[in-house]
């Protein structure tokens, strides 16, 4: 990709990656810290720093699981939550999901899912696409804006899964790690489809997406240090 490249711009490059890498580590740690309330303690009239939603659990419901819903009190709690029961996030009410009731802080949320989308366009950038081929990648493959983010990582990670990988084993270890980011992806395009919008549920998707491909790295590494 450098090979005809100054060094002036694969210094930009280099650098857009950093800050790029950097943006999805802090998206990932703010949005787990992002403060929840399952107490439903009365909010100021006209509050609009909160956005409500609905754990439905499919498991069963006992004193131990309610117990452990009121003591939720940050996103990387519901993440727990959600892992353990098999919830999924909700924003209508209905009899099964009423009693599992979450009002989070979501007033920095959009601001950071649009931070991270900059971030991601601003590495694409460096590396020479322009805004209109980004558009044309959305558009040809029906995907929302947040997109972006998984379209960044792909060109990130694009080095790691190069043929100059072979022997077989590495191989092996590149086809591993090429199927869990693509399925990480399917995950966040399907995620923010099915979140309809909402904040919190297209928030915690973002931040799955990140940490699946995360742990898909350092499988890929371990997988390729046993070569």
């Amino acid at each position: 990709m450098f090979n005809s490249c100054t060094k002036v711009e694969v210094e930009n490059v280099f650098d857009a990656e950093k800050q790029f890498l950097s943006a999805l580590n802090l998206y990932t740690d703010n949005f787990m810290a992002t403060p929840v309330n399952s107490t439903r303690v009365q909010r100021a009239e006209g509050s609009s720093n909160f956005e409500t939603i609905y754990l439905n659990v499919f498991s069963e419901v006992t004193l131990a699981l309610l117990s452990e819903f009121e003591n939720i009190r940050t996103m990387q709690d519901v993440s727990n939550f959600i892992d353990r029961t098999g919830a999924s996030i909700e924003y209508t009410v209905t009899e099964t999901n009423a009693r599992f009731q979450l009002d989070v802080y979501a007033s920095d949320i959009e601001t950071a899912l649009n931070s991270m989308v900059s971030e991601a366009k601003q590495y694409l950038y460096a590396i020479g696409l322009k805004e209109h081929e980004i558009q044309e990648m959305l558009i040809n493959k029906d995907l929302p804006e947040l997109a972006v983010i998984s379209i960044a990582i792909d060109y990130q990670l694009e080095g790691l899964t190069s043929p100059s990988l072979a022997p077989s084993c590495r191989r092996a270890c590149s086809d591993s790690f090429t199927e869990a980011v693509n399925w990480a992806a399917a995950g966040l395009i399907g995620g923010v489809f099915f979140c309809g919008g909402g904040l919190i549920c297209t928030g915690f998707v973002v931040a799955m997406y990140i940490r699946e491909v995360a742990a898909a790295d350092s499988a890929f590494n371990a997988c390729v240090a046993r070569c």
